[in-house]
């Protein structure tokens, strides 16, 4: 019996379509009298063949939809805070201070110490001038103390810029003896990803010997499907969960969104950025984000008072209820549907 109602029903939904379909006119009322004009396409049913057909009015109400995205990410270092160590003169490594990969370091912590012949030529013309200088104060030519001051700055900048710290310049200039071997200092906080350095080795200029991340900020990259980017806006907030801190939620704001997408995944990267306390988060991680765009207020009624018929979604708008019910379809959007004036329910665009 119950095949038999479901079977009723769904030949009933099927003919509503195909009468609106072929625009047939609605039949006579009681007694032969000529039908109400009505637009084309629209169909009457007189309440007993409402029963018959199960059709039913829900009341519309008035409701906030709001839309939330979900996607999956994955914690990466923050590329703006990633620092590469290397050298400007060729040398050896006497010393190593940080030995290990991981370790973590702060800013203007001993790294190595280098002996370089060309440092410790250039120490020595430092230290020249220096000394000329002093010999030149009480000179009365002018000229000729102009030229011992250009020499010792032409010397000292020169120290500085193969990374010489002011306070090894301050100890050269103190000590009047050219050092040996010169101590490297890290140059940020944070990490060694990296270490190439090796007691006694051969560095070159431009050599990579550190690279050092600080990681107090981090980035989570989510792959975000195509049909969602409507909803991403740069500066916009989103709330992450991590599979290592069940239970807990952060927020972060969308730094960047990709100018392009993956062909083959069809999403599109979004960066989100976020504060790191205590070093929590590591890279590598995997999120779980979740964008709450704002809800839009309007009429909504059930999903099933939309038919479907593949090509596009119709709606049936009761339009005169009483003891007949004119059923009127028109063409809807399901995920728009707000009723028609002067109806019962109505999804619509």
């Amino acid at each position: 019996m119950r095949r038999l109602i479901v079977a009723v029903i769904a030949a009933a939904a099927l003919a509503l379509t195909l009468t609106w379909r072929y625009r047939v006119r609605p039949a006579a009322t009681a007694g032969g009298a000529p039908p109400t004009q009505q637009a084309a396409g629209d169909l009457t049913i007189d309440p007993r063949r409402q029963q018959l057909l199960g059709v039913r009015t829900v009341t519309v109400t008035r409701s906030t939809s709001a839309q939330t995205i979900r996607a999956t990410g994955v914690v990466g270092y923050d590329e703006s805070r990633l620092t590469d160590v290397n050298l400007k003169v060729e040398g050896w490594i006497r010393d190593l201070f940080v030995d290990v990969t991981g370790q973590p370091v702060t800013k203007g912590q001993p790294l190595f110490t280098l002996y370089s012949p060309e440092i410790l030529s250039t120490e020595s013309e430092y230290l020249l001038a220096v000394k000329t200088r002093d010999q030149m104060q009480e000179s009365q030519l002018a000229e000729a103390r102009q030229r011992a001051d250009a020499l010792v700055t032409s010397a000292r900048r020169r120290l500085a810029l193969w990374d010489l710290s002011p306070q090894d310049l301050q100890a050269l200039e103190q000590g009047r003896q050219p050092q040996p071997v010169v101590t490297f200092r890290s140059p940020a906080s944070g990490v060694v990803l990296d270490k190439q350095a090796l007691k006694g080795s051969h560095v070159m200029p431009g050599q990579t010997l550190y690279r050092i991340a600080d990681l107090s900020v981090v980035w989570v990259e989510a792959a975000v499907s195509e049909s969602d980017l409507s909803l991403v806006r740069v500066g916009g907030s989103a709330t992450v969960s991590f599979d290592a801190y069940p239970g807990e939620f952060l927020t972060g704001r969308v730094l960047y969104v990709y100018p392009y997408i993956d062909p083959q995944t069809r999403t599109n990267k979004v960066r989100y950025v976020f504060a790191n306390r205590g070093g929590r988060l590591k890279p590598g991680m995997f999120a779980t984000i979740e964008v709450h765009a704002p809800g839009t207020s309007g009429l909504s009624v059930p999903s099933d008072a939309v038919l479907d018929t593949g090509p596009e979604q119709i709606r049936r708008v009761s339009c005169a209820p009483g003891c007949r019910t004119m059923v009127r379809p028109t063409p809807a959007q399901p995920a728009q549907r707000r009723p028609r004036r002067g109806g019962h329910s109505s999804p619509s665009p």
